[in-house]
């Protein structure tokens, strides 16, 4: 029997951990389960808010998922991060996600 990759409480589950949880390792597990969530938005929504996330590695995972995800509604933070980022491996990451989802 296949589980859903997504699920509303799945979904629930992993968008409260990235939101509260303190530990970076956790967060960043978390977001590799969202951005598994590919075509569904509000999964999107969930990763996108991690662009502004304190730590510069979850925003450059951030961006690559957002990335892997496919939804090209994410360009317009993508470039934002892009333009603003202080990180140099997040506005790298950002900027090659970009080019995935423009072609």
């Amino acid at each position: 029997m296949d589980i859903p990759v997504f699920s509303v409480s799945n979904f629930l589950l992993l968008a409260d951990i990235v939101q509260h949880e303190a530990h970076v390792a956790v967060k960043a597990e978390a977001l590799k389960g969202l951005c598994a969530m590919r075509d569904t938005p509000i999964a999107t929504a969930a990763v996108v808010d991690l662009l502004d996330d304190q730590e510069p590695l979850l925003r450059q995972l951030a961006a690559i998922g957002l990335g892997q995800m496919g939804d090209v509604s994410a360009i317009p933070h993508l470039e934002r991060l892009l333009e603003a980022d202080r990180d140099s491996q997040v506005r790298e990451s950002a900027r090659q996600s970009i080019e995935h989802l423009r072609k």
